[in-house]
């Protein structure tokens, strides 16, 4: 359990004195050779005072960080540096000072963390293969960026654990979360409607794919759908207060964001984990899952029969057929599903001949060409696929450690949902579980963990420790008799 000593106001303020008058020196420094120098120093320096003086600001700030931080970014060698990488360490420095030098508080129960340390272990002996291999055909800088990343993870579920203490701070986080999303969506908007973009996302010369800050609609469209289930299961844990009709009018907002995307992968993602989550609801919800499996069984029926009108018909086998794809003579209609069978196969080739440590996690892009297809040398560096990614750069190995604390990940989150009784939080916790799915899902087409995506996943999969401390149970499940529906007595206790 917690275990931490609250400071006074005043020892905590006074240890921010030092760091305002290096502000102030700082900013009379670069305020002579330019004031816009002297205002970014002036905000870092603050920013980095408050996130010492609070360390789970800097993880409030990450949230914000994540969507944008593609606007401003530098590159350290090979290794990208963004606003999110900066404020993940600043945050870290200054818990870790409070841990170790301070000494104001103790780790707290995560669930997660050794099925996370385990996946970084399979990576880690993925590098065996990027050592042994011929020269110039691996990459170790590759490797290592690839690996820091699932670090920054494992770093930021243990912050977020430990950080989050109270209820306000998971609505304030959700809040930040819900909002960027909206403000992304806007953004997707004007792109479609004024067809802000490249040529090659404009599909039959009139609809311009929505992309917003993320420079490509999959991920775009992957991101949108972190927020969607979360957004809507507020709504109804809010719904007799304003907050629940804004609430319903962002979260459609953002389902339309995710149309304009004209990403099937997401739609995809988005469509089965409103069906897990409609099961998740009880009987009510259950027999309206079970109405839609019907409606969709008749749907596939009538189409299998001809009976669909033709029109609706021919769109439905153009989304879906693939037996009449071409991989090495794609037609413009043809084009995407092609591309992503050329991965695959070439992706299925190189897990054959590494299926064990892979070629070495990071390293899909430096083997590609030894296994592309005749027509598809260009190197996108990665399969199109998450699963297949990780198989190939890490082998089974690899694989079967990330399955195993995803799928821990999704348990934990369906049994949090179900045991929790307190309206918003199972709110929260059912909008972690939709996070999980659509992020499962998703990744069979396309790799989400890009953009700094991984910040965002880990602090809503630390949520679910949060939620199960301030509810009262236990770190890890343990079956609960009478677990309550969902949507009825959530209304009710609103």
């Amino acid at each position: 359990m917690l275990n931490r000593t609250v400071l006074p106001r005043r020892a905590s303020s006074s240890s921010l004195i030092p760091l305002a008058s290096v502000s102030v020196i700082v900013a009379l420094i670069l305020g002579i050779a330019n004031p816009i120098y002297a205002a970014v120093a002036v905000v870092g320096i603050v920013v980095t005072g408050l996130i010492f003086w609070r360390p789970v600001i800097g993880l409030l700030l990450l949230l914000v960080s994540v969507p944008f931080q593609s606007l401003k970014s530098v590159h350290v060698s090979a290794f990208p540096i963004s606003s999110t990488e900066v404020l993940l360490s600043l945050t870290m420095v200054a818990w870790l000072l409070r841990v170790v030098i301070r000494r104001e508080q103790r780790f707290l129960a995560m669930p997660l963390l050794p099925l996370l340390l385990l996946f970084i272990f399979g990576i880690v002996c993925s590098f065996l293969s990027i050592i042994s291999a011929p020269p110039g055909q691996s990459s170790f800088a590759w490797g290592f960026k690839e690996l820091v990343k699932w670090i920054e993870l494992v770093g930021t579920y243990v912050l977020a654990t430990n950080l989050f203490t109270t209820r306000k701070q998971l609505l304030v986080g959700a809040s930040l979360i819900a909002a960027c999303a909206v403000i992304e969506a806007v953004i997707g908007a004007y792109q479609f409607v004024r067809r802000v973009g490249p040529p090659s996302f404009l599909i039959h010369g009139l609809f311009m794919r929505a992309y917003g800050t993320f420079a490509q609609p999959n991920p775009y469209g992957g991101f949108l759908n972190f927020s969607v289930i979360l957004v809507f299961a507020l709504a109804i844990a809010y719904w007799q207060k304003p907050a629940g009709k804004l609430l319903v009018l962002s979260g459609l907002a953002l389902v339309g964001a995710v149309l304009i995307s004209l990403s099937r992968s997401a739609w995809l993602a988005l469509l089965i984990a409103f069906a897990v989550v409609f099961d998740r609801g009880g009987r009510t919800t259950r027999i309206l899952l079970g109405l839609g499996v019907v409606l969709f069984v008749l749907i596939a029926w009538f189409y299998v029969l001809g009976i669909l009108p033709a029109s609706l018909s021919g769109r439905i086998t153009a989304a879906f057929d693939v037996s009449n794809v071409n991989v090495l003579r794609p037609t413009p209609a043809t084009f995407s599903v092609a591309q992503r069978l050329a991965f695959w196969i070439a992706g299925w080739h190189m897990f054959e001949g590494h299926w064990l440590l892979g070629v070495g996690i990071g390293n899909f892009g430096f083997a590609y060409p030894h296994y592309a297809l005749p027509g598809w040398q260009q190197n996108l560096e990665h399969a199109h696929d998450y699963y297949l990614n990780q198989a190939v750069e890490t082998g089974v190995l690899g694989l079967g450690t990330y399955l195993i604390w995803l799928g821990n990940a999704l348990r934990l989150a369906w049994h949090t949902s179900g045991e929790v009784r307190d309206p918003v939080l199972r709110a929260l916790a059912i909008g972690v579980l939709g996070m999980l799915v659509t992020l499962s899902i998703h990744n069979f087409l396309d790799d989400l963990f890009v953009h700094g995506t991984v910040v965002q996943i880990a602090i809503m999969l630390a949520w679910l420790s949060v939620v199960r401390r301030l509810e009262g149970l236990p770190a890890s499940h343990q079956p609960v008799e009478g677990q309550p529906e969902f949507i009825q007595p959530v209304i009710a206790g609103a």
